[in-house]
């Protein structure tokens, strides 16, 4: 059985069989190594960042915060 036969592949059955297989063969093609593309993963990587970065703001304003009113 060959990596990119569909035929005794067992997603066939399913009700979404034609976008799934596609997913499967492209996986199949690159071995699952690249299942993102860069550029979304870029994207991904500056969310990330993104919120990280406006979490650690706020979580300082706040120590500020309570610090002053602790005074």
């Amino acid at each position: 059985m060959s990596a990119s036969s569909t035929n005794e592949s067992p997603i066939v059955n399913t009700p979404i069989s034609g976008e799934m297989v596609e997913v499967y063969d492209d996986l199949d093609a690159c071995s699952g190594a690249q299942w993102m593309p860069t550029s979304q993963m870029g994207f991904y990587l500056k969310f990330v960042l993104i919120v990280c970065c406006v979490s650690g703001i706020v979580s300082f304003g706040i120590y500020l915060l309570l610090q002053w009113l602790a005074r």
